[in-house]
């Protein structure tokens, strides 16, 4: 999902986005952040 990545990925960091996604991983191979459904 570009759009999810683009919408969130600059905005927040990864312990915000990892309390939202309740733990999940977030970053990819490339650092970007996303998650793949």
């Amino acid at each position: 999902m570009a759009d999810f990545v683009l919408i969130h990925g600059g905005n927040m960091d990864t312990v915000t986005w990892n309390r939202l996604t309740t733990g999940d991983p977030v970053h990819t191979d490339d650092g970007k952040m996303g998650r793949n459904r």
